[in-house]
């Protein structure tokens, strides 16, 4: 038997879950343990023991706890210090550190950390700036803590490794993305292996012949189609930004938003003018990315030779009316909570940021992958750090977006539930940009799907939100039974759907610390 520590280390927050392990066999959780609070003091500790409530949302002084690191020490402490806790008793027995690292970029399955690997996931940091810090801070306290375990990287993009090629790949210049590693990863992986295997349990089929859409609804959001057991096609990319809004996160916009949004966010192209302002990033998504990328071929581009051939007009032609007829005018219908970005609502006003809609010209694939793309184009944000680079862009997308930009509450408990306008918009924006995905990937599944499943804090709690997406997407099969879908969710998979309907509507209390003790417990290298 092996102890196991589940650790996952967030920007906020580190999470300890306590878990004894056989071979090949279901860890047994015996303890949990959680700091909230890292950036909004003062922090708060919890505990429990075997189900029992030990210690609850406990105020820690500020000088305890300054960092993750002080975080994870202090966990380590309380477990170790707890003499009813008779699996350890000191450092020595805990035996495999299992820690959740967002990006794992090529690594298609979880890694016992060496010098090797972790310097690899150190590189990796310069994707997920924001993401694999805290994680990685955690690591290096265990390699210190506790010598004697064996420490295993369980990574959120690891799932979506099977996703195919004309998938994943962006329509950018090849060697540039291949240079770079700029591609479709994928996250919120370790959530859809457990939603996976849980929902083959519940339905008695074997995960090879399972086809679901899986959505990971909290404050970080995102969909999965899962064809034959394996991830086939995900709503982030590169990093966790694109695809669905978030509590702070925008989510998918027109990669061009951010260079209009703030006035430091990309150096100007070579191609600028007095009167055209260009940024090079602009230049790079619009005329040297798409077909001609991937090809050599030519692909369309916009507005400014119509304005030269205006002024031509204006001289050649002084007795003749012009008129403008936009691309953008018949988008015009486009309702406001589909034309909407979840940004901050003042700076859209104020620069015109919404979607607008054309014929052809815009591809919006994921936003923060110009920042990656050429090291000109965004400044460093005050958050940067000698080893964590993080553009001004990227934290305003990340940190500064979503809901809290619209309705200036993370908690969407409280914008399902209120009359505001701004809520409203915000739920109907969720609710738009996750029906999409569904009614996206049923079509990529050819229509052969098992099941829809709802996933998450939001997915599991908001049965609001789950009869509302039900009634958007009842067209593809998907119904939701108003009765079963007031229940209070109690099973690991809960059945929500209108009964003998054969597409069915489930919830799955997903487990991702479960998960990661399960990576531990199969993986014959460690026993």
């Amino acid at each position: 038997m092996k102890v196991i520590l589940a650790i996952n280390a967030g920007s906020s927050s580190v999470k300890i879950s306590v878990y004894s392990a056989e071979f090949q066999q279901k860890p047994r959780q015996f303890a949990e343990t959680q700091i909230s609070g890292l950036t909004a003091p003062p922090a708060q500790l919890s505990y429990t023991r075997n189900g029992v409530t030990v210690r609850k949302s406990e105020k820690l002084q500020e000088e305890q706890v300054k960092s993750q690191d002080d975080a994870f020490k202090l966990l380590l402490k309380t477990l170790i210090e707890d003499q009813e806790l008779k699996e350890i008793q000191a450092k020595d027995d805990i035996g495999i550190t299992s820690h959740r690292i967002v990006h794992g970029g090529d690594y298609t399955a979880s890694q016992i950390i060496t010098p090797d690997t972790y310097h690899h996931l150190e590189k990796l940091s310069d994707l997920a700036p924001l993401h694999n810090g805290a994680a990685l801070t955690i690591v290096r306290s265990c390699i210190d803590e506790l010598p004697d375990a064996v420490n295993v990287a369980c990574f959120d993009s690891q799932f979506h490794s099977t996703i195919p090629e004309h998938i994943r790949t962006y329509p950018i210049n090849v060697d540039v993305a291949k240079k770079n590693h700029l591609r479709k990863y994928g996250f919120h992986g370790i959530s859809y292996s457990f939603i996976t295997r849980s929902v083959a349990d519940f339905l008695k089929k074997d995960a090879a012949d399972l086809n679901i859409i899986a959505l990971h609804l909290g404050s970080g959001a995102s969909a999965c189609a899962v064809r034959q057991g394996q991830s086939w096609d995900t709503s982030m990319g590169l990093t966790p930004l694109a695809g669905l809004p978030g509590a702070t996160r925008s989510g998918s916009v027109d990669p061009s938003l951010v260079f209009h949004y703030a006035s430091d966010v990309g150096k100007l192209s070579p191609s600028s003018t007095s009167e055209l302002h260009i940024s090079r990033a602009e230049e790079i998504l619009n005329k040297e990315s798409g077909w001609k990328a991937l090809t050599g071929d030519l692909a369309p581009l916009h507005n400014g030779a119509a304005l030269t051939i205006v002024r031509s007009c204006i001289d050649e032609l002084p007795d003749a009316v012009n008129v403008a007829c936009f691309d953008s005018q018949f988008h015009s219908t486009i309702p406001e909570h589909i034309r909407t970005y979840p940004i901050n609502i003042d700076v859209a006003k104020k620069n015109h940021l919404r979607k607008y809609g054309f014929h052809g010209i815009s591809y919006s694939f994921i936003t923060s992958l110009v920042f990656h793309y050429a090291s000109d184009v965004g400044k460093l944000s005050p958050s940067s750090t000698s080893e964590l680079h993080i553009s001004r862009a990227e934290e305003i997308l990340n940190k500064e977006s979503g809901w809290k930009a619209l309705t200036g509450t993370t908690d969407f408990g409280v914008i399902a539930d209120s009359d505001d306008p701004r809520h409203k918009l915000a739920f109907d924006i969720f609710v738009d940009r996750v029906c999409g995905f569904i009614g996206s990937y049923f079509v990529s599944l050819g229509g052969q799907v098992d099941a829809l499943v709802f996933a998450g804090g939001i997915g599991e709690k908001s049965g609001k939100l789950r009869a509302r997406v039900g009634a958007q997407v009842a067209c593809l099969g998907f119904e939701v039974d108003d009765s079963l879908n007031g229940k209070k969710i109690v099973d690991t998979v809960q059945d929500v759907g209108k009964q003998g309907n054969g597409k069915r509507v489930l919830v799955c209390q997903t487990d991702e610390q479960l998960e990661m003790a399960r990576f531990c417990a199969e993986n014959e290298k460690i026993w």
